[in-house]
């Protein structure tokens, strides 16, 4: 506590008494200094009297922190504050005391507020104080840090009489530092001397400055650090780099010095400082003034082309320079080629037509014959295009001159004459070489986008070229190329009139009508596909190459396979659709006895088109009622009797019919929910002859697939007069699987529409099982009804007070926790708005919370609990099984020794491999146990003379050895792999190859 605001000397002796090393920016003392003076109860000379034995003290730590008090209080003054006087008495003070090392770090903080204050005009002063009374080498680097702040104040508050001694200073302040957070500083003022001051280079003085400013940055080049752990600066490596990359192209007078050793470190065989140096010569280009660059260019191009005509690496596809080619590592070999590509386009953007022409007149020997060479000098070439329009026209003309390009090109001979003994052939290699290298013109026509451009004048040359090539009768890898290019004319904007277009699409229906290469027909499709975000082009390909493949499906049922790839947008679906809808009818209306198999073939390549687009971009089937559905429905219902026992085609025409109501508009889906409750479940027979209500039907599939589309706020009247007229007809069921997709059916209805609790006696085995697949319905969207059955159910379970046999109850947990395609969604939110399912997302952990506790106590004594915990598991995710982890150790031991029981003994596995991979800790006291069950499980598949394992039984089993063995797990080690070697004669080849990782694991580990 202070005794008077006015008592100065105990101000500033309780901050000498209580002051740190380490200055704190809310010092109350400092505070209260500052606020004297800035309010005018205290003059500079009172306060500066007060500091004066302090400040003079014999005591090195007094006349520290004294100046420490001074520096802040300077600090912490309005720059407004001191007069000239004031000023230049504190500056002539504060160079005085640069020799008194202790408080020199402070004297520079001072030096620094005084440089900021509003009448400071004594930089001669200040920059000849710190030049003649300042040695860098003899201080820290937080002392040498306080300097580099003082010339960043200074060099705004001086005029260009002391930009030579200002630039002097710098140099005596920045040579020899080491410290980054300094080195950042330094890049940092070397850069805004270069861009703020003039120099005069006939000036021999400026002529030292600039090379001393050149050496003070470069000798750093190239800059290596790692940032050491916790960096308080948080200086990273990058930083660095970026700063004297800055620094070295902040100066075009450096260019003599620059360039030449830039180009000379070049040679380094080391990739990351090749990119160091290719990152700042091009930075150096873009920075440097045109007449600089013009002066230098033949010297940067001699050295960079070397980097582009004599790599062997493979470049980026796709563009010349990669758009995000900084995130390319610098440890890939590729990314200083592609560096080289951007400084020849830096470069040639600063050159005249005439140096151009230079350019292009050295790399045309490579051109004139098609060699290796060649693609390489076009990349430099359309890298120089890309520029602009003027230097893509001029390259573009070049290039497809005669004596270059143009005679293979059949481009007209401007000459009066030519070489007698000229080879206008192209072996094979050749050919394709001279393809690949159009691909560079139309890349760099693509980065222009030009409306005209001189390249349209040998665009009929390049198209006869390319289709004749497209039609020889050569091996794939030609025409492969070939296609690859006239993709990317497609893609060329306008560049193609319509009939070019209709030409090329010709030929490619041609390749995927009549060619049986697969190689071919993909690279055609994957072209194509690449092009069809252009309506004009979507258009084209489905006259010219989607309607002639469908034509041929007639007779050629693999063409489906082409029209699914093609498909990726509507408007291709939509037509697709309609014609696959035609060949539907067709069908049914033959005598083909294949005819039920062709259709089901369609039907589902229609769901999956419709699926594969809609993961693209969904879209309402609304139209689809209209016009395909009824169409669809008539074939199918002429197909296929009410009487069927060939549910295949049922099943395919559920899925496209569930999948076109889901993407109906919501609010039609009470009129579309009404109509099929006629159709299927009325006496009126005018569309569908049965009724499933009255006669079991595997059409029960189809109509549960539409009440399963349809949206859950839909209304289902009689609901109830429909449930009970189906809970009837299954007891007379014998058929299987009608009567599992009636159950499913009943389960729906329940779960979706029923307002009543519907629950049965459960008299016998048939009335129990209507009894599960109602609880299902009600459990999966938690009804309070379902929940208490079940608890229920379980109580009765395991206390045996049921006449349901307990095998029987044990067996239908399996039906409660099993996923059913009718109970679930792919999409979870759907473009129609409609919401079919009424499942809630946990309703399996909230069952499995209520079964399972009551099942653990009494499943080492009750084989059919253990069944019946076997069962459920076997249906439930890992996510809620973890939550059980602690309490399965028992039940995994119990399933295990019941090696009899395949149902059971999968099931204890399944949680071995889940305890194993998320608490290996928990079996820790069964392992010895447990291991030898494992080894026996894995070897043998015969045990009570039956079969008691499968393939996946047997790795499951292995999969959990290898992780206890890694864990050292594996007892006797001879006795464990004589026993895996018995799996080597296993018939799965899975098997075989986990017992020879787990026999080479066990001979590696010690």
């Amino acid at each position: 506590m202070t005794q008077s605001i006015h008592d100065i000397p105990t101000l500033i002796n309780q901050y000498i008494a209580t002051t740190t090393d380490e200055v704190t920016t809310n010092n109350p003392y400092i505070s209260e200094l500052v606020t004297l003076i800035t309010t005018d109860e205290l003059t500079l000379l009172q306060f500066v009297s007060s500091l004066g034995k302090s400040l003079t003290s014999d005591m090195d730590l007094i006349r520290s922190k004294s100046m420490s008090c001074l520096s802040q209080v300077l600090a912490g003054l309005p720059p407004s504050k001191l007069t000239r006087q004031d000023v230049g008495v504190l500056v002539d003070f504060v160079l005085v005391k640069l020799d008194d090392k202790l408080s020199l770090p402070f004297v520079l903080q001072g030096l620094n507020s005084l440089v900021q204050m509003n009448q400071f005009n004594h930089g001669t002063k200040v920059l000849n104080g710190l030049i003649s009374g300042y040695s860098p080498k003899q201080n820290l680097a937080k002392v040498r840090y306080e300097t580099f702040l003082i010339l960043q104040s200074l060099i705004d508050r001086i005029g260009p009489a002391h930009h030579d001694l200002f630039v002097k200073t710098f140099i005596h302040i920045a040579q020899g530092e080491k410290d980054p957070r300094n080195l950042i500083n330094s890049f940092a003022l070397n850069t805004k001397i270069n861009q703020k001051f003039t120099f005069d280079i006939d000036n021999p003085l400026h002529q030292q400055l600039i090379d001393d400013l050149f050496d003070v940055c470069f000798c750093y080049f190239p800059i290596t650090f790692t940032p050491p752990a916790n960096d308080p600066y948080k200086i990273t490596s990058s930083d660095l780099k970026q700063a004297l990359s800055n620094t070295i192209a902040s100066q075009s007078l450096f260019a003599g010095e620059s360039i030449t050793n830039l180009i000379e470190k070049l040679t380094s065989t080391n990739p990351i400082i090749r990119c160091d140096v290719l990152t700042t010569l091009n930075l150096c280009i873009t920075n440097y003034t045109l007449e600089t660059i013009q002066q230098h260019w033949v010297t940067i191009w001699n050295a960079v082309k070397f980097e582009v005509l004599h790599n062997s690496n493979s470049l980026p596809v796709g563009s010349l320079i990669p758009q995000d080619y900084q995130a390319i590592d610098d440890n890939d070999d590729i990314k200083p080629v592609v560096l080289t590509l951007v400084i020849i386009k830096n470069l040639v953007n600063k050159l005249s037509s005439s140096d151009l022409e230079m350019v292009l007149h050295e790399l045309t020997p490579n051109l004139v014959n098609v060699t290796n060479k060649s693609k390489l000098s076009m990349i430099i070439l359309c890298v120089c295009a890309e520029v602009s329009l003027e230097k893509f026209n001029y390259v573009v003309d070049q290039v497809f001159s005669y004596s270059i390009w143009g005679k293979y090109f059949n481009v007209e001979n401007d000459q009066e004459s030519e070489e007698p003994n000229t080879d206008l052939s192209l072996n094979i290699e050749q050919q394709g070489q001279l393809v690949d290298n159009l691909e560079y013109i139309f890349l760099a026509y693509h980065t222009l986008s030009p409306k005209e451009s001189n390249l349209s004048s040998y665009k009929d040359h390049i198209l006869i070229f390319l289709i004749h090539l497209l039609n020889s009768n050569v091996d794939t890898s030609l025409p492969k190329k070939v296609i690859l290019q006239l993709i990317n004319l497609i893609k060329m904007g306008n560049f193609l009139t319509l009939q070019d277009l209709e030409l090329i699409l010709t030929n490619f229906q041609t390749i995927l009508l009549e060619t049986d290469s697969p190689e071919l027909t993909d690279s055609c499709i994957s072209g194509l596909v690449s092009t069809l975000s252009e309506p004009r082009i979507t258009q084209l390909v489905i006259e010219l190459i989607v309607t002639p493949i469908i034509n041929q499906i007639e007779t050629d049922m693999t063409k489906l396979e082409t029209i699914t790839k093609l498909c990726i947008n509507y408007p291709i679906l939509e037509v697709i659709s309609i014609k696959l809808l035609a060949r539907i009818g067709t069908i049914t209306n033959s005598t083909d006895e294949d005819k039920m198999n062709q259709v089901t073939i369609i039907t589902n390549t229609l769901v999956k088109l419709i699926n594969q687009v809609t993961g693209q971009v969904q879209f309402l089937t609304d139209s689809w009622y209209v016009h395909f559905l009824p169409t669809f429905l008539t074939n199918l219902f002429k197909l296929v009797p009410v009487t069927t026992s060939d549910y295949t085609l049922i099943e395919s025409s559920s899925s496209l019919i569930g999948l076109i109501i889901r993407y109906i508009d919501v609010k039609k889906h009470q009129r579309i929910l009404n109509d099929m409750i006629e159709m299927f479940t009325s006496e009126d027979t005018s569309k569908f002859s049965g009724n499933l209500t009255s006669g079991a039907s595997g059409y029960i599939v189809l109509f549960n697939k539409i009440i399963a589309s349809i949206d859950r706020t839909c209304e289902f009247e009689k609901v109830d007069t429909v449930l009970n007229k189906m809970i009837e007809l299954v007891k007379s069921v014998d058929e299987e699987y009608i009567r599992i997709h009636y159950l499913q059916g009943i389960s729906l209805l329940v779960n979706k529409f029923s307002t009543t609790t519907c629950f049965i006696d459960m008299t016998n085995p048939v009335d129990f099982e209507i009894y599960i697949w109602i609880l299902k319905g009600l459990l999966v969207k938690l009804d309070p009804a379902g929940t208490t059955q079940l608890t229920e159910l379980v109580q009765q379970f395991t206390t045996g007070t049921t006449t349901i046999p307990s095998s029987t109850i044990a067996k239908s947990f399996r039906v409660l926790f099993i996923d059913i395609d009718i109970f679930t969604s792919t999409t979870p939110k759907h473009i129609s708005k409609v919401r079919n399912l009424n499942v809630r997302p946990l309703y399996k952990q909230r069952i499995f919370q209520i079964i399972v506790p009551d099942l653990l106590l009494p499943h080492i004594t009750n084989p059919d609990c253990l069944l019946a915990l076997a069962l459920i598991i076997e249906n439930t995710s890992t996510t809620i099984l973890t939550q059980y982890l602690s309490v399965l150790s028992t039940v995994i031991m119990a399933c295990m020794k019941h090696l009899t029981n395949s149902i059971i003994l999968k099931s204890g596995l399944s949680m071995i491999n889940v305890v194993l991979n998320q608490d290996d800790t928990i079996l820790d006291e069964y392992v010895p146990e447990l291991v030898p069950i494992l080894l026996r499980v894995a070897t043998t598949k015969i045990g009570d003379k039956k079969r008691v394992n499968d393939e996946s039984c047997r790795v499951l089993a292995l999969l959990n050895l290898t992780i206890l063995f890694n864990k050292g797990h594996y007892g006797d080690k001879s006795q464990t792999l004589n026993q895996l070697r018995g799996c080597l004669d296993d018939k799965k080849r899975r098997v075989r190859k986990l017992a020879i990782d787990l026999i080479q694991l066990l001979y590696e580990l010690k």
